[in-house]
């Protein structure tokens, strides 16, 4: 664990080479406190195709809009990633980084990492729903209603 700076504040080994561009992102927004990147299949499947992740699934909606954006292709540890992510991220907790993988944010690390398996699952339904046709997405009007109603659901125990 390291903090905005590179520093190691916890365990052993090296920072993330990606340091750099997990603090612009930290920066850049004041409700972010952890960020989850990985390589799963279906979303770096996506990510190699530099397509969006629409709304086939309800799930998706935890990402507090009804597409999850990808990114054009960046070097991993660019100025020109970090400055993409933070647009493809205005409104969203989620992104796909072209090329590379998914990057996801939350209040908290367990927030980050749920948001990672439900942003994975929902690419997998968007793959394989494709490849038998065109899925039904979302309207923009049931993302806004789903996105109240899972933060309600996720939060009722907040209080």
């Amino acid at each position: 664990v390291s903090d905005v700076d590179g520093n190691i504040v916890e365990g052993k080994g090296k920072v993330s080479s990606e340091w750099n561009v997990q603090r612009d992102i930290y920066k850049s927004r004041d409700d972010i406190h952890a960020l989850v990147h990985t390589h799963s299949k279906f979303a770096t499947t996506l990510a190699a195709l530099q397509l969006d992740l629409p709304a086939a699934n309800f799930m998706l909606c935890n990402s507090g809009a009804g597409v999850i954006k990808c990114t054009g292709y960046h070097s991993f540890y660019s100025q020109e990633l970090a400055d993409d992510i933070i647009d493809k991220m205005q409104g969203c907790k989620a992104v796909l980084m072209g090329n590379h993988g998914m990057l996801v944010s939350g209040v908290t690390l367990k927030e980050a990492y749920n948001l990672a398996v439900e942003t994975e699952f929902s690419a997998e339904v968007y793959w394989r729903a494709k490849c038998i046709g065109n899925p039904y997405i979302l309207t923009e009007q049931e993302v806004d209603r789903q996105v109240e109603e899972l933060y309600r659901y996720t939060h009722v125990n907040d209080k």
